[in-house]
């Protein structure tokens, strides 16, 4: 494959037939995946925005959310606890929505305690 665009029809086959492995075999272990911003004059991805840069191993955490099923990949699980603001810490992944309900009750407190202490 001389053209690029051969070499990215090939990468798609092999995706669109799942065939995961060969996919990762066209990746040498020091290869890159850039894609940077259209139309920027960027000389390396370290330094300046792009709308993608993988290496290695990201493509092998991308491969196994490909073969992923279902929620294997992403947890959905709320943990939601009634008790949760009376926690002095919580230990959670990623994905949980703790942070975000904390942040949400720590903004509705202060927008209540403005209103409270009346004008």
């Amino acid at each position: 494959m001389n053209d690029p665009r051969d070499f990215v029809a090939h990468e798609a086959a092999l995706l669109d037939k799942r065939r995961f492995d060969e996919w990762l075999a066209l990746f040498t272990a020091d290869g890159h995946y850039w894609v940077p911003l259209l139309g920027a004059a960027q000389a390396d991805p370290y330094s300046h925005n792009s709308l993608a840069y993988e290496d290695r191993l990201l493509l092998q955490l991308l491969q196994q959310g490909l073969r992923a099923d279902g929620n294997e990949w992403v947890s959905l699980h709320r943990n939601h606890d009634a008790t949760e603001t009376q926690q002095a810490s919580v230990t959670t992944n990623g994905t949980n929505e703790l942070l975000m309900r904390n942040q949400f009750r720590a903004w509705a407190q202060s927008m209540v305690a403005g209103m409270a202490a009346g004008p």
